[in-house]
């Protein structure tokens, strides 16, 4: 350790450099070499893995200001210039000596400069998948109690075949101030049950705010959705995202959206929907740096004209939680399991059943991402998953297991 002070105080980082990579095995998680290390590889270029030491450090040292200003330096090279300007500015709050002041306004006078200079990026994807679906149109597995279905509403399984395609136009035009643009687009064909076939269109405009502490995101969407052969619904609606920073580590982000649907050949099922949605997201050091976030939600739906269908089948309050984590398995691959639950209660009663309808629907999930390159990567998702209701006709279980691949492009 004393040789690799010395080196390093000496103004050798390419040294320190390696021998920090000699010791790494034995002194890894110790600060003073964790702060070499870090600002050692931010000197050579190795910017992530300076910052992943950096951060280690300031965990244990969280009023260190050599270390925030390191680790400033080094979320700067990688782009990252809202926790830049962040730890410059947590920095500058403790009076630091002039040269010092010098250096970061350099730093912040770049920033504004490369944010200011970038143009408008356009970058895409193309992905194609191939699943099995165990109930195609989520039907009970056997014959409810009051009513009988034809063979085509009970639960069937299938094999499908999937696109999507999506382009997005992205403009930060300050350094506190983007506006985004996206365009959407999937496709699921099953190989028997043609009724099924989904596709969906979704166009979505968003104007983003930022700052040292919190984040907010504004934006419309619009969406058409089609089964089989039916132009199905129509979805339009306004969002508000804001998210507030905790740590480098975590925040809590929330959304509260507003939409209106319209069903051109079932008009009693026109309605009015609203959502608040707040998560709690944490990056933690260490084997597969996971990322943890448990998140929960509240809603309700109101049907624009209230019928008895309406009243039974739309008007309804929600809520629910869903929490997960991902999982870097190696710098290409990583693996995300999840967990949703939601409880729905309706309003009105079931005409057929003579009861007012609650439906509980949950469920754990799991999503595996390879990076094979740039452009391309391979993914697998696998759901499982269950709505118990106390009418026994909206009972059933459904897992869907999907293989495919994604091309991006810029």
């Amino acid at each position: 350790m004393q040789q690799l002070d010395e080196l390093f105080r000496s103004g050798n980082s390419v040294a320190a450099y390696k021998l920090s990579q000699q010791m790494l095995a034995d002194f890894e998680g110790q600060p003073e070499f964790d702060f070499i290390l870090g600002a050692s590889s931010i000197d050579q270029g190795q910017y992530k893995e300076g910052v992943f030491a950096l951060e280690r450090a300031l965990l244990t040292a969280p009023q260190n200001q050599l270390l925030k200003l390191e680790l400033a330096r080094g979320y700067f090279y990688l782009g990252n210039a809202i926790e830049a300007q962040r730890l410059f500015d947590e920095v500058l709050t403790s009076s630091p000596a002039l040269p010092v002041r010098k250096r970061i306004e350099n730093y912040t006078n770049a920033m504004d400069a490369k944010a200011l200079n970038r143009g408008p990026q356009l970058k895409g994807f193309i992905e194609f998948w191939i699943g099995s679906d165990s109930n195609v149109n989520s039907g009970p597995a056997d014959q409810p109690s009051v009513v009988t279905l034809g063979l085509g509403s009970l639960e069937s399984s299938d094999a499908f075949f999937q696109t999507g395609a999506g382009i997005e136009f992205d403009y930060a035009y300050s350094n506190t101030r983007m506006v985004n643009a996206r365009l959407l687009f999937a496709d699921r064909n099953y190989e028997d049950v043609a009724g099924q076939d989904t596709a969906q269109f979704s166009a979505t405009v968003e104007h983003g705010w930022r700052s040292i502490r919190r984040d907010y995101l504004a934006g419309v969407n619009l969406e058409r959705y089609k089964l089989g052969d039916m132009h199905y619904r129509d979805l339009s609606g306004v969002y508000l995202q804001w998210d507030e920073k905790l740590s480098q580590q975590s925040l809590i982000r929330s959304t509260l959206s507003l939409n209106n649907l319209r069903y051109p050949d079932v008009t009693y099922r026109d309605s009015a929907q609203w959502m608040l949605n707040s998560t709690y997201i944490r990056s933690l050091p260490g084997r597969w740096n996971p990322t943890w976030y448990l998140g929960g939600f509240i809603g309700a739906a109101s049907p624009e004209r209230s019928t008895i269908l309406s009243e039974a089948e739309i008007h309804r309050d929600f809520l629910g939680l869903n929490a997960g984590v991902q999982l870097n398995l190696t710098e290409k691959l990583s693996l995300t399991p999840s967990f949703i639950y939601q409880e729905a209660k309706f309003n009105g009663e079931d005409w057929l059943y003579s009861k007012k309808r609650v439906d509980r629907f949950y469920g754990p999930s799991v999503r595996a991402n390879f990076q094979l390159n740039d452009a391309w990567s391979l993914g697998v998702n696998l759901s499982a998953v269950r709505n118990s209701s106390n009418i026994d006709l909206y009972n059933f279980e459904r897992t869907q297991l999907m293989l495919g691949t994604r091309f991006t492009f810029e």
